[in-house]
């Protein structure tokens, strides 16, 4: 395969960047091997600088004041020093290039110096909030990026145009830079993601008090303590149409008694009656879902989520909760959460999970305090695909699109009843049930699940 990198060109890219151009002598500690050879498909990879993939006419010349290519074996490599007193060091693009269809950026670094360093990529030249870093040490180390990532910074760089790409090292470096690309699977940690978002909260403002949620102004905000690894790929930042962003935390193997969150500041949760969290259980079900609060679990189960690589709505009443303590526990202080505040990944049966979760907040449950206030009918979903009437303790569901099923829960998580081949229509009888919220979840025949949440009298 035949690579139009020229030193020439090169020094050209230089030159016009008032740079000096300096093709100097190979470290005297150059890597004897380069790394296996990377195994995306070449259809879900944008090459920037690789043997092992075709690089496109029109890729980067890379800019920089100390620089050569030189050979390992049979593969170029950039032979390049970055870091103090080398001057920047980028790849530049004729015509900005579009990388919003693509997830994680690899990039292969054989660092000579013998003390780790953290290896930082910036776009379109900005300055600190525009960068991300991973740890680069002594040898050959494979960097993938999640470029979900620059969506979380205080500045979004534009990923539809970019036409510069920083390279940024700690102190004066030296390093060799092979396999350059973009790529469209997803980071390596990540089987599989939401295809959309988690459904919007329907709850007022006023009624709320957001712990992490992208749909309420007064997030309180969260840090993960120390039963969970402090690390920014624990949020990440997808988009799902058009320009809003939406934060999730991602639990990679978490499991039963593996950790939770800290809340920012100490909190008075006695106005609230419920506490929500929206969970996406990935390739696998969560039937013995716990809860902590303020470190004091439950004794057992105290709500489900049934159905995998989807969103499912977890609601637990307050009341519940304490309930649900061993006897000899003693309940949290609920004037005065911070430290050890919530797992949202305690599972009765323990074992690995991975997941999603989004929308942690404490609410104000209207419709058990003044039923007359409302409909009885709140839809979690943002879809409005099935109409729902209630009266008393009999529900009819309707619905221009075939229902598959329709699955009955109790705030609690116990499921009450499930229904099938239902058709457009559907009436469920909760009589031999007590008054109260339940939840409604309804599979149509296109695979959309619409969840509701309904008031039996």
């Amino acid at each position: 395969m035949e690579r139009k990198i020229f030193t020439r060109l090169l020094a050209t890219g230089a030159l016009m960047a008032g740079l000096p151009f300096v093709s100097y002598a190979q470290s005297p500690n150059p890597p004897e091997t380069t790394l296996e050879a990377p195994t995306h498909a070449q259809e879900e990879v944008l090459a920037l600088y690789s043997d092992t993939y075709t690089v496109a006419e029109g890729m980067p010349t890379l800019v920089g004041t100390e620089f050569s290519e030189v050979k390992i074996g049979d593969n170029n490599v950039w032979h390049v020093k970055i870091g103090s007193g080398s001057g920047p060091c980028y790849l530049e693009f004729t015509e900005p290039l579009d990388l919003s269809d693509y997830n994680t950026f690899f990039i292969d670094v054989y660092a000579v110096e013998q003390n780790a360093f953290n290896f930082r990529i910036r776009l379109n030249g900005a300055s600190n909030p525009n960068q991300l870093q991973l740890q680069v040490k002594t040898g050959w180390n494979r960097l993938e990026f999640d470029l979900n990532d620059f969506n979380l910074l205080n500045v979004v760089p534009d990923l539809t145009a970019v036409s510069r790409i920083n390279f940024v090292g700690e102190g004066a470096r030296t390093i060799y830079i092979d396999n350059v690309y973009a790529c469209k699977a997803l980071h390596s940690d990540m089987a599989f993601a939401p295809a959309q978002a988690a459904p919007a909260p329907t709850q007022k403002e006023s009624d709320v008090l957001a712990i992490f949620s992208d749909a309420f102004e007064n997030e309180v905000g969260l840090t993960f303590n120390k039963g969970i690894q402090a690390d920014k790929s624990m949020v990440k930042g997808f988009r799902f149409g058009g320009d809003a962003i939406d934060k999730m935390l991602f639990v990679k193997n978490g499991k039963g008694g593996y950790g939770g969150v800290d809340f920012n500041s100490a909190m008075d949760v006695t106005a609230y009656d419920s506490i929500h969290f929206d969970i996406f259980p990935v390739n696998t079900k969560f039937d013995k879902l716990q809860l902590k609060i303020g470190n004091v679990s439950t004794a057992g189960k105290i709500a489900t989520a049934s159905v995998e690589n989807a969103w499912n709505p977890v609601d637990v009443s307050i009341d519940d909760y304490l309930n649900s303590l061993k006897a000899d526990a003693t309940a949290p202080d609920l004037t005065n959460l911070q430290e050890q505040a919530f797992w949202f990944c305690q599972f009765q049966s323990g074992g690995e999970r991975t997941f999603f979760v989004d929308n942690i907040y404490f609410y104000k449950t209207r419709l058990a305090e003044d039923p007359g206030e409302g409909t009885g009918i709140e839809d979690l979903s943002p879809q409005d695909l099935v109409s729902v009437s209630a009266q008393g303790n009999t529900i009819t569901l309707s619905s221009d699109m075939s229902m598959v099923s329709v699955q009955v829960y109790t705030l609690a998580g116990r499921q009450v009843m499930t229904l099938q081949g239902l058709g457009h229509s559907a009436v469920v009888n909760l009589e031999a049930e007590q008054a109260g919220l339940y939840l409604f979840q309804v599979t149509l025949n296109n695979g959309e699940t619409i969840t509701k949440k309904i008031l039996s009298m």
